[in-house]
């Protein structure tokens, strides 16, 4: 429908269910992004307070992430030993 020939009435109608689509798609923008920081919360918590040594890394290697008790172990120059724990 061409806007030029709708009337004033059409016209705000038109501008507030526009208006409610685009609400509802921030609303729920919103809440994904609340889910998503939610879960990275989670992992980022269960991976660096895991006492065993974890890195994340790419196929050819190289490290994108460690959490503690690896860098604990790679400081210590070994890969075996005893577990590590968040407050040693």
């Amino acid at each position: 429908m061409n806007y030029n020939d709708m009337t004033r009435e059409q016209l705000i109608n038109e501008l507030i269910s526009k208006s409610e689509f685009y609400e509802k798609i921030i609303t729920q923008q919103k809440q994904m992004e609340e889910k998503l920081l939610l879960a990275k919360e989670r992992f980022s918590m269960a991976f660096n307070s895991n006492p065993a040594a974890m890195t994340i890394s790419l196929k050819s290697g190289e490290f994108i992430y460690a959490n503690e008790c690896f860098l604990k172990r790679r400081s210590r120059k070994t890969c075996s030993g005893p577990p590590c724990s968040r407050n040693t």
